[in-house]
């Protein structure tokens, strides 16, 4: 898009501008006005670059200059109706007007003197044909109920219009907040539709829930997930709905429901007693960057506190048969460092008013499927005429299948997949084939020997915009469908995959040979899946597992690994323990041949293998799926005393007693009043320090918690901690680990090192609490 040329104007806008910094720098006046094609106003969002188009920094500090008409933050300034005057530093500034990924985008460049005054008056035209599909936000969150982040209320209605989504659900942490009267107060109840929900913040997972009643009591985020599954149900609303259940980020760090109720990464299954599979959807792509999409086990690129994959957890799922939508959330606590709506879900759904969309037809959409997850690319597949969520018919096989994509000039669509039962059927290279957006492909004609289903896939290793943030990894495009389920026989029902490989095994009656011929055309979920079938029946099993354990696939190797432990086959242990030290193996894959291996003999040496080819950080990612043995014990017996106020994580590095060095005239004195005080606390068997009493001053608080460590002689000794939430520890007076995020407290979380002096060393931990869980795990050399 060419630039657009800035001219001297005063006539724009005649109000004195908003202050947007208070550095002491010569300021301009930038009066900006942003309409649609039409000439409407847009609410809409303001980028500013420096002249040479990169990042400024932050040049915006005052974050209240107007606060129900535009949200700052850093180099970003969104307006709620599209009209501003703002008070900029003077200088050479490119400036983008963006209104999320249905718009166009335009661009000017601005060089202003000191104390002048300039216009600008543009139009962003919308790009997307979205007809019957909304773009909905499923994950939002506040400072002002979540208590982390920065974004308040009405700065969150103001970018949730900005990035043009049409349908927000509020879902801060444990609380059921309706967004309407802010909407109002803002002016943004036009722009998009909201319900009220609740992120259920347990301490092993986080799950949305929605359409909630506002005033109803919270749902009680302290029990285990099928009590919170069914009281969620229960949950009453005046739409009468019975409320959705979202999984949200379920392979993240501490807060991974799958990993931490055993949901096996490599065949989507689990048994546990606390695992319930009441649920509607899950987050395949989480923030910005999309955690899910990827791989965390041999991506490249930083995968942060991600594990394994949430589109393998799916696509396992749906070859199951259980009916979970794939769904795509920006999980935004922030302004600016993680936008809202990106990703967003769109949802096949009356759209033709974006402040009045059904919220029954939102729900029944998710709960088929008729759904896609994107950052950017819009698709829409048909199948004989069905769509995502749909069952397509066919009584012959013959299916015509028809594909469409859209993006906006601005984001870049370099590769369209199809899957059938998750492995690739088609791969279209649209960059090296010279095709741009919008695209249709199709119609093909697949033919489906038995019932199967399709997901389309798009997406490209370009960055979208430089008007986006880019915090761990870059923001790239990348988009899913929601299952088409194909009745290939036309009894009008639908076998899935897995059950089809369990009828296939039955079938052959123990003949390896008629296995084999399913074996060498289907790809590595067919092969994984037949597996998991073949190992079941005992004259196929030995042959099943050795052809999977030399399978050059990741996934059905992992599946052989799964069926020799689940058959007891220790005669495969020396093949198993091979893929700890194969150079092909990745650190997942071989973090579960050596737990199976460690299961039926341990063996430190094939530990220690593990540990010199990836490291101990690494096989600390995996051990909550199989706990490795460290040295050392938890602290058991502790000194505690609190609770402090913490209204931030800044809070964190506030000095105050008991900390070294600190003396008060005063003796502080705990939200209660009290002065402080110790009090001697035992842990829980596996070394959990509880120090949530269940009242509500355990929330935005402080603990210090105190031990005593005996070392023979001076050493660096190895220390692992698992804090929820920030924690600092110091031994002696030297402080010694430092951790500022909001997190779940588990074993083993953290390493550090530190200096043990002879004798008793004390040891005292600062333990910060946002919400929810507060707890503590600590082990030393000696224990304690």
């Amino acid at each position: 898009m060419p630039d657009m040329i800035i001219l001297l104007c005063t006539a724009i806008l005649a109000t004195t501008p908003i202050p947007l910094t208070t550095a002491d720098v010569p300021l301009s006046t930038f009066n900006i006005t942003v309409t649609d094609s039409l000439g409407t106003a847009l609410p809409v969002k303001l980028t500013f670059l420096k002249g040479d188009g990169t990042d400024p920094g932050k040049i915006f500090d005052i974050t209240d200059g107007d606060p129900n008409h535009i949200a700052v933050r850093r180099n970003v300034v969104y307006v709620i109706d599209g009209k501003a005057s703002l008070s900029i530093p003077a200088g050479a500034w490119q400036v983008y007007a963006s209104r999320g990924m249905e718009f166009g985008i335009s661009k000017a460049h601005v060089d202003v003197l000191p104390g002048s005054t300039v216009g600008w008056a543009t139009s962003l035209p919308r790009v997307l044909n979205t007809e019957g599909w909304a773009g909905g936000d499923f994950h939002l969150h506040t400072l002002t109920h979540s208590g982390h982040g920065d974004s308040n209320m009405p700065e969150r209605m103001i970018s949730i219009a900005g990035e043009g989504v049409e349908f927000a659900v509020a879902t801060d942490h444990n609380v059921n907040i309706d967004y309407g009267p802010t909407m109002k107060q803002v002016g943004a109840d036009p722009h998009f539709t909201a319900v009220t929900g609740n992120e259920i913040s347990a301490s092993y997972g986080h799950f949305n829930a929605y359409p909630l009643d506002p005033k109803a009591p919270v749902i009680d985020w302290t029990a285990e997930t099928p009590a919170i599954f069914a009281e969620t149900r229960a949950n009453t609303n005046s739409a009468g709905i019975v409320p959705i259940i979202q999984v949200n980020h379920p392979r993240w760090g501490n807060i991974d429901y799958y990993g931490a109720r055993g949901l096996d990464p490599w065949s989507g299954e689990a048994d546990e007693p606390n695992w319930s599979w009441d649920f509607d959807a899950v987050e395949v792509m989480n923030e910005n960057s999309g955690w899910g999409w990827y791989d965390a086990a041999i991506d490249s690129e930083a995968v942060d506190a991600c594990r394994h994959s949430v589109m393998r957890d799916w696509i396992n799922m749906v070859n199951a048969g259980r009916r979970v939508a794939p769904m795509g959330n920006s999980d935004s606590h922030t302004v600016q460092s993680n936008v809202a709506g990106i990703p967003r879900t769109y949802v096949r759904v009356n759209d033709n008013n974006p402040a009045a969309i059904d919220v029954a037809e939102v729900a029944d959409a998710v709960r088929r499927g008729a759904v896609m997850a994107t950052t950017g690319p819009f698709i829409t597949v048909s199948a004989n005429g069905a769509g995502p969520g749909d069952l397509a018919q066919t009584t012959d096989g013959n299916i015509e299948l028809i594909i469409n994509v859209q993006s906006a000039p601005w984001i870049p669509v370099d590769r369209i997949r199809v899957l059938t039962d998750g492995d690739e059927l088609f791969s279209f290279d649209l960059k090296e084939d010279g095709y741009l957006p919008p695209i249709t492909i199709g119609p093909l004609s697949i033919v489906a020997k038995e019932d199967a289903w399709i997901t389309i896939l798009a997406d490209s290793n370009r960055e979208m915009g430089p008007f986006l943030p880019t915090r761990q990894r870059p923001i790239r495009p990348m988009a899913m469908t929601g299952p088409i389920r194909i009745d290939a026989d036309g009894d009008g029902k639908w076998t899935p995959p897995l059950a089809t490989a369990y009828i296939e095994v039955a079938e052959a009656d123990g003949q390896w040979d008629t296995i084999l011929l399913r074996w060498n055309r289907s790809g590595p979920f067919g092969r994984a899946m037949l597996t998991r079938a073949a190992a079941t029946d005992p004259r196929l099993a030995t042959a099943v597992i050795e052809a999977a354990l030399q399978d050059d696939d990741r996934l059905v190797q992992a599946a052989g690994i799964a069926a020799a432990k689940k058959t007891n086959a220790r005669d495969f242990r020396p093949m198993i323990a091979a893929l700890v030290t194969d150079p092909a193996a990745d650190r997942a894959l071989a973090y579960t041949a050596w737990a199976t291996c460690d299961q039926w003999q341990p063996s430190p040496e094939l530990f220690e293998a593990y540990v010199d080819r990836f490291g101990l950080e690494t096989a600390r990612r995996y051990a909550n799926e199989h706990p490795f043995r460290l040295p050392g014990d938890f602290v058991r017996e502790w000194q505690v005393t609190g609770y402090f106020d913490a209204p931030s994580m800044d809070t964190l590095a506030a000095k105050q007693a008991p900390e070294p060095r600190v003396v008060h005239i005063t003796p502080p004195k705990t939200k209660d009043g009290k002065v402080l005080a110790w009090r001697h606390v035992k842990t829980a068997e596996d070394g959990h320090l509880q120090l949530n009493d269940g009242t509500d001053l355990a929330d935005h608080s402080v603990v210090y918690a105190k031990a005593t460590v005996h070392s023979d002689d001076a050493r660096m000794a190895q220390f692992t901690v698992g804090s929820d939430d920030g924690c600092r520890i110091w031994i002696g007076d030297t402080l010694v680990w430092e951790d500022t995020a909001h997190q779940v407290a588990s074993p083993d979380a953290k390493f550090f090192e530190a200096q043990l002096e002879p004798g008793d060393n004390e040891i005292l931990v600062k333990v910060l609490n946002g919400t929810g869980g507060f707890g503590l795990y600590l082990r030393t050399p000696t224990g304690g």
